[in-house]
């Protein structure tokens, strides 16, 4: 019998919440509240089955009680099945995904509610559940384990729980089905080996791989490049389609990998691969699209033509892969009577040779840091746009090139931010439907500390083409400046499904994840890209063993980082002064300090902040801020000191609230308590 009002009895409390429902409702909010309809349906008709007791429903969250941990560990396991039966019938336009978690303890009912240390725990567990998941405490796993052999139960260790005295261990309920239905949308998609969860692949996700360059010059090859850039961009104006972005697709360039495996590992029903042959004004373009599922190729096509019909080319591969696919896609018929649909618009430029240089100076900008790279790429745009002043992707792309000048203290700060917002409008005026133009204003708006403009064009940019992965990053910072953790995790566990081998939107979904206290699955992201990217994975492992005291752990760390990315680096540096000043080694931690502040770069870029993380981990909370405050005055401040652990001390401090207000923002009172 569950206990009665003024009663405190024992009971099961269960927890669940919508994986991402925040970011979907900014998104589309009719899917938003058709799928919030389906999972209430759901879990109702389940609760009656295993004795569940609904308390209320917050937003798209469930409180439930019941008289046995084992009828709540069974419910929940039925729910995350039936839920995950019906996410797979969306065919990609939205995903229904839950996060479940249980607790064991002493209850308290009051005016038809229920409060006590089992409803703090159960909701406080239910973040650490993967996408589709299970999470419960010792208390429930005690009750269950003898009882439910068929489960297997995984330790996930000890976890601080928030305004609970004494940690509690954490464990995952693995279920056969639990794998399945966490990959269909599940940031986790690599495995630590590199391979993936993923084991049905939706047919409109989409790779485009790289197109071979098989001209007699390979300097072409930038054209190659160019083509699968273009191809990828006008797949991603079909918005029911998600097509992965560049970063993750250029990977594969040259890695002679099977279509089978590279469909896994980027979670793609579909994939898109094809060849180039340039000579002079003639061009051969050779292309398949294939079923990843199987290797059947579902059509192929040969082009022999004048360079001029490049767009002409694009249009037609764009438009039979959206034909080819299952679901014809109510938007594309929608696009179809309102617009010319795929029609080469000032995006995609008039002039041949405008669109030529374009290409060479993206290729060329891919990557550069020096300045020598950078002035020949702002010279090749600033040429396409002088013969084609009408081209919007060209100001974008130039928006781009200004703050990332500006980042690298090629430019000053003030020119780069102004006149990359200049450009960004521009592309906007030319065309109101490019994606690119607004995620350039977006980051120049935000450069100037104008947070909501920013992220009001960040919104934009994914409404007109929701495979945009950059701009879910943007909004997720942008999220992450106001404290609001949760939303930023959600917003780039979507980022990184688009993107999946993006470093920036890794790193930073890391980070969100050890903010949250979800160690484990941070952990499991970044072992899974060390092979890729072992900078990213050994510097954040440092900062979690930093956060936890544990010097022996992150001293391996740092042996790793050494050999990665060289003695001399900032990622080195910045990483060894922490660890020497957490070690008590406060004139080997000076010395790393000296050599940062003669770095050329210092005074421009994040070296500030890096140099004030120093002096934090001494304790010296004086010259921490004083950094701080000379990082905000360059535009340089890292947000990622308002959720990491490592900064909690300073959180604490009424200087850190007074710092961003600096900048407009009032962070939440639970971050800085």
């Amino acid at each position: 019998m569950l206990s009665a009002d003024g009663e405190r009895r024992l009971a099961a409390i269960m927890f669940t919440d919508i994986v991402g429902y925040t970011s979907l409702t900014e998104r589309d909010e009719t899917l938003a509240l058709r799928l919030l309809d389906e999972h209430r349906q759901i879990i109702r008709s389940i609760l009656q089955k295993h004795r569940g007791k609904e308390i209320k429903t917050i937003g798209d969250s469930f409180l439930v009680e019941f008289a046995s941990a084992v009828d709540a560990v069974e419910c929940a396991t039925s729910i995350q099945k039936s839920v995950g039966e019906i996410g797979h019938t969306h065919d990609g336009e939205g995903s229904l995904l839950l996060r479940i978690g249980i607790h064991l303890g002493d209850v308290f009912h009051s005016e038809n509610d229920v409060y006590g240390d089992a409803v703090n725990v159960a909701s406080r567990l239910e973040p650490m559940a993967d996408p589709g998941g299970i999470c419960i405490s010792r208390q429930v796993y005690e009750s269950v384990r003898s009882k439910l052999r068929e489960y297997r139960f995984v330790s996930q260790g000890l976890k601080q729980i928030k305004n609970v005295e004494d940690p509690i261990e954490v464990f995952k309920v693995s279920i056969p089905l639990e794998v399945a239905v966490a990959s269909s949308t599940s940031a986790s998609l690599l495995t630590a080996d590199g391979s993936s969860n993923l084991q049905s692949l939706p047919r409109n996700r989409i790779a485009v791989l790289p197109f071979l360059n098989i001209s007699p010059d390979p300097s072409d090859e930038f054209f190659a490049d160019g083509l699968t850039e273009e191809m990828i961009s006008r797949l991603s104006d079909v918005k029911s389609l998600r097509v992965i972005a560049r970063t993750s697709v250029m990977n594969y360039k040259k890695m002679g990998k099977k279509v089978s495996d590279i469909g896994k590992e980027l979670g793609v029903g579909t994939v898109i691969e094809g060849s180039v042959r340039k000579v002079g004004n003639r061009i051969r373009v050779m292309v398949q699209v294939v079923n990843t599922g199987n290797d059947e190729h579902i059509w192929s096509s040969t082009y022999d033509r004048n360079l001029d019909d490049i767009f002409a080319i694009q249009e037609d591969i764009a438009q039979r892969v959206a034909d080819s696919l299952p679901s014809r896609l109510e938007a594309i018929e929608e696009k179809r009577q309102s617009t010319a649909f795929f029609s080469p618009a000032e995006k995609y430029s008039k002039d041949i040779t405008a669109y030529v240089d374009f290409l060479q100076a993206r290729k060329l900008g891919e990557g550069a840091h020096d300045e020598d790279s950078l002035r020949e790429c702002l010279r090749l745009i600033d040429q396409a746009i002088e013969r084609d002043p009408s081209f919007a992707r060209a100001y974008a792309f130039r928006a781009y090139c200004f703050l990332h000048m500006s980042g690298v203290g090629i430019m000053r700060f003030d020119e780069a931010t102004k006149r990359a917002e200049a450009d960004g409008r521009r592309s906007i005026e030319l065309d109101p439907t490019l994606s690119d133009g607004y995620v350039a204003l977006g980051f120049a708006r935000w450069q100037m500390d104008d947070f909501a403009s920013a992220k009001e064009n960040a919104k934009k940019a994914i409404e007109l083409n929701p495979s945009h992965a950059d701009a879910y990053g943007m909004l997720a910072s942008l999220e992450s400046v106001h404290g609001k953790i949760k939303q930023m995790v959600e917003l780039l566990e979507t980022g990184y499904r688009l993107d999946p081998l993006d470093e920036r939107i890794i790193s930073i979904l890391a980070g969100g994840y050890f903010g949250l206290g979800r160690d484990q699955e941070a952990i499991e992201l970044l072992k899974g890209i060390e092979r890729l990217f072992p900078v990213i994975t050994y510097e954040w492992m440092i900062s979690y063993y930093i956060s936890k005291k544990d010097v022996d752990s992150a001293s391996k760390e740092l042996e790793s980082l050494k050999k990665a990315a060289g003695e001399n680096s900032l990622f080195f540096l910045a990483s060894q002064g922490e660890l020497c000043a957490l070690k008590g080694e406060k004139s080997k931690a000076m010395e790393i300090i000296a050599i940062l502040e003669k770095r050329a770069d210092f005074e421009k870029t994040v070296v500030v902040s890096r140099i004030g993380y120093i002096y934090h981990a001494m304790g010296d909370m004086d010259k921490f801020f004083e950094y701080m405050e000379r990082a905000n005055e360059i535009h340089a401040l890292q947000t990622e000191i308002v959720y990491l652990p490592e900064f909690a001390k300073a959180r604490a401090d009424p200087r850190f609230r007074a710092l961003f207000r600096k900048i407009g923002i009032e962070l939440p009172s639970e971050l800085v308590a």
